[in-house]
């Protein structure tokens, strides 16, 4: 039995195939996860700014300007998107004790942290922490 040419390369192909394969897919999930972080900090950049300009605007029935909103509100702002604190919670693990409030000489600073699990690590028997920490601050000034 003779073989022709175009086995030979069908067969060589395959094999280039197969040895290119992991690299593209390793590529291929490092460029979604990059993503995905770029889409998380974003959203906490948003919240942050959201929680801060809250903190600043809601001050109703107070006698000075140097004054914030109350703290608990200014979390479900930055947590749930509104001030009672009701719908689902904007980035999945983000708690209250993720945020942060100063009130100093006229200024204030909102200042949230998150931790971002790459979905490689949540594949089993998979013990490599790769968890991340994103953090962003916000500031703006009272009155």
């Amino acid at each position: 039995m003779r073989i022709t040419q175009g086995n030979t390369q069908a067969g060589i192909a395959a094999i280039e195939f197969i040895l290119v394969l992991p690299v593209l897919l390793i590529l291929m999930v490092s460029l979604s996860e990059i993503g995905s972080i770029f889409i998380k900090y974003n959203t906490l950049n948003k919240l942050t700014q959201s929680g801060c300009r809250y903190a600043v605007i809601h001050i109703y029935g107070t006698a000075t300007t140097n004054q914030i909103a109350d703290i608990n509100k200014i979390k479900n702002v930055i947590l749930y998107g509104n001030d009672l604190g009701s719908g689902a919670i904007k980035l999945d693990s983000l708690t209250a004790d993720n945020i942060m409030i100063e009130h100093v000489d006229h200024f204030v600073t909102v200042t949230v942290s998150y931790d971002y699990i790459p979905f490689i690590e949540r594949i089993p028997f998979f013990d490599i922490p790769l968890t991340l920490t994103i953090s962003a601050t916000s500031m703006m000034r009272t009155g």
